[in-house]
């Protein structure tokens, strides 16, 4: 898409273009596309600013083209909400994602390789993560978290 464009544009069809929004999953007219989409003014467009205040793993999920009811997704929020939050630190280690992670994902999106920040992201601690989640090695998986965010927090805050 160029230099400027929004991440979340999808394309579909052949000899007529249709054009898609991954994050609302509207339908987009080619004007909008145009002028919106397709420039350094998606930043202005409610969907992408939705899209953008998304946390880490919701952001990193929609750059790889996954839904919101992916298996990771699902994964990571029931960490979260049934393991990590009952910890002694949980509900501070939550506050404190909560309250960074915003910026973090902003950050990110405006960097020009974005997508391969985000798929390393993905390699390097999202896919561990759930991994261990999955096998109830509940406190690696926390030791991966909190050094995700950690490291993204000193690279992005």
């Amino acid at each position: 898409m160029g230099f400027f464009g929004c991440d979340y544009l999808e394309t579909e069809g052949g000899i007529f273009t249709e054009y898609r929004c991954k994050y609302s999953r509207q339908s987009l007219d080619t004007r909008t596309v145009q002028d919106i989409c397709m420039t350094n003014r998606h930043m202005d467009c409610a969907d992408y600013q939705n899209a953008s205040r998304c946390f880490i793993t919701t952001a990193v999920c929609l750059s790889l083209g996954k839904p919101d009811n992916c298996e990771e997704l699902s994964v990571m929020r029931s960490f979260r909400d049934d393991w990590l939050r009952n910890q002694p630190d949980g509900e501070s280690l939550v506050a404190d994602y909560y309250s960074t992670a915003p910026g973090i994902v902003k950050q990110i999106d405006q960097e020009a390789d974005r997508k391969n920040i985000y798929k390393t992201i993905y390699e390097d601690y999202i896919l561990p993560c759930i991994n261990h989640a999955k096998a109830k090695d509940y406190a690696e998986s926390k030791t991966i978290y909190i050094s995700m965010v950690n490291s993204l927090k000193e690279r992005y805050s």
